[in-house]
């Protein structure tokens, strides 16, 4: 610790640095042992921590269980996904479509007559004004004489607003096109021209604006877009080519429900396999000693795993008796006596889906993803204690906190006890150089004794 007391055993023959540090070494026990208790500390700290992870994960799939967005999920069934695609939303209802695709809508483009000039980058020595309406809503394009192709198609997508999109196209030797095409399908968003230079251009037709025309079930629809939202409820439709027909299926998403199911067994089995490891006890035959999880005997550990575990004996009143209970529809303790002990869970997913073609509305209640104040359920109950358990001022925040509190206080003990080390170290070395001072200044009487003798033999 400090080298300013130090000194060597010159005259006392003793080893002054040995003899020190095995008197700190006495002097330290006390450091050791609360050395020890906070790495213990630490232990059940990170321990808890991760605990606490785990227990965030099965919270939220235990919400995602009691969510009513899990049952409403919705999915499709397409015969013909080259001909359209589609998706539905929650609001969805569950219903059979035969979908015939007629037309497809697409833009109006026109094109000018033939421009001659050598390059985009030549004037067009025109002027004037070109007015573009679309949909009821008009621009105006000033055109001057020193404006080129390229400048004049740079006017015309720059404008802000303007529902066309404009380019350059060549088509022979010094010879270019001006075309324009409708930003939006359908037949409301045809093009109009006007304007000095409308004539000049003499702007052409070379796509027609068309509206998608489809049947549904036997009924005609039109819509000016190959996305249709507002047709069927909750569903959209893209189209995408015509002259075909497609069975279509709106049906409940099960693939969510047993996706969350699983999500949530997993992270169950999680918990349990942590709660295992950090609970368990092992006796080594060789050395005749045991060994502990770190959180070996906590209480609150265990009532997280007695509470959890509750949760799969618990019926739910308001339920159909055959499918008031988890381990009625699939979701139950792990089989056989290792299963049993480690307090997992399996998920029998034929039984399950058996079960919910059968009682869907029941199930939703079981979890609690159906709006029923007079059933509480399953996982409306986990998520709850899990919320409490895992909150700001939640238990396991509490043993975190009071863990990291220990572990602060122990620092500062062991600061305080090196600093007092330090000087027990210095008081050593100042009673061994003591030492050393005395018996140089005896050495030194008793060299200058024998000289005064020798002289006095010496005279005789």
């Amino acid at each position: 610790m400090t080298g300013s007391f130090r000194v060597d055993g010159l005259i006392s023959g003793l080893d002054t640095s040995d003899i020190v540090s095995k008197y700190m070494q006495i002097e330290r026990q006390p450091i050791k042992q609360l050395e020890n208790k906070k790495a213990t500390l630490n232990a059940k700290s990170d321990a808890w921590r991760e605990m606490n992870t785990r227990l965030y994960k099965l919270r939220d799939s235990a919400y995602d269980l009691q969510s009513i967005l899990t049952f409403r999920g919705k999915a499709v069934k397409n015969s013909n996904p080259e001909l359209l695609s589609i998706s539905a939303e929650n609001n969805a209802l569950n219903s059979s479509y035969k979908i015939e695709v007629g037309k497809l809508a697409q833009a109006q483009s026109l094109a000018s007559s033939n421009i001659s000039v050598s390059s985009t980058d030549e004037a067009l020595g025109l002027s004037g004004t070109l007015k573009i309406t679309v949909n009821g809503v008009e621009k105006e394009i000033t055109v001057d004489a020193e404006d080129t192709l390229q400048s004049l198609v740079q006017k015309i997508n720059n404008t802000e607003e303007i529902s066309v999109t404009a380019s350059a196209i060549q088509v022979g030797t010094d010879e270019f096109k001006l075309t324009l095409t409708s930003k939006e399908t359908g037949v409301a968003n045809q093009i109009n021209i006007e304007g000095d230079l409308a004539g000049t251009l003499a702007f052409t037709e070379t796509q027609a604006a068309q509206d998608a025309e489809l049947k549904i079930n036997g009924l005609t629809v039109t819509r000016s877009s190959n996305i249709i939202k507002d047709v069927i409820q909750g569903v959209t439709l893209e189209l995408k080519k015509a002259g075909e027909s497609a069975d279509i299926t709106v049906e409940m998403d099960q693939q969510k429900i047993v996706d969350a199911v699983k999500a949530f067994v997993t992270a169950y089995n999680s918990v349990m396999d942590y709660i295992n490891q950090n609970t368990s006890y092992s006796y080594n035959e060789q050395t005749r000693k045991g060994s502990t999880g770190p959180l070996f005997g906590d209480s609150s550990l265990m009532s997280i795993q007695s509470q959890l575990k509750s949760y799969f004996s618990q019926a739910v009143s308001g339920v159909a008796e055959e499918v008031n209970q988890l381990a009625m529809i699939g979701i139950e303790s792990a089989s056989g006596i290792e299963g049993a002990k480690s307090g997992k869970i399996e998920f029998n997913e034929e039984k399950f889906l058996e079960k919910l073609d059968a009682h869907f509305d029941d199930i939703a209640k079981l979890f609690g993803a159906k709006s029923d104040e007079s059933v509480n359920g399953i996982f409306s109950r986990m998520y709850d204690y899990l919320f409490n358990a895992t909150g700001v001022d939640g238990f396991v925040t509490g043993k975190t906190n009071s863990l990291t509190a220990q572990i602060k206080d122990i620092d500062g003990r062991i600061a305080d006890f090196e600093e007092r080390l330090e000087q027990k170290e210095k008081y050593y070395y100042t009673k061994f150089s003591a030492m050393e001072a005395a018996l140089a200044k005896i050495q030194n009487q008793a060299n200058w004794f024998t000289a005064q003798l020798s002289a006095l033999y010496t005279t005789k």
